[in-house]
C-alpha cells in the first residue's frame, strides 16, 4: 500500500460479514436519491444513503463494480467509508 497524499483515495467497502474492497484508488462512483454521483480526491466531507451500484476505479484502470440494495458511503479527508447491507 502505498501512503496517502492529496491525488488518491483510500476506500474500505463492507457489508455485515466481509471486507469486500480495500485499497487505494483513483475515483468511486454511485447512485443516492439525487441521482449518480462521482467521489474524486479533495472532495469535501460527504455523507449519503447509496443504492443500485458502486464502482470502484482502481489504480491499474480495471473498474470494480459492486451492487447495492442499501448502503452509506462516508467520505473524509480522501478516505471512503462505505457499508453495505445496513
Amino acid at each position: 500500500m502505498g501512503s496517502l497524499d492529496q491525488k488518491e483515495l483510500h476506500i474500505h467497502v463492507r457489508n455485515p460479514e466481509n471486507v469486500l474492497f480495500e485499497g487505494y484508488v483513483n475515483a468511486v462512483s454511485s447512485y443516492n436519491e439525487k441521482g449518480p454521483f462521482d467521489v474524486l480526491p479533495l472532495h469535501e466531507s460527504f455523507i449519503s444513503l447509496i443504492k443500485n451500484y458502486l464502482k470502484i476505479y482502481q489504480r491499474n484502470g480495471q473498474i470494480k463494480e459492486i451492487k447495492v440494495d442499501t448502503g452509506v458511503l462516508k467520505v473524509f479527508k480522501n478516505k471512503i467509508e462505505v457499508y453495505l447491507g445496513i
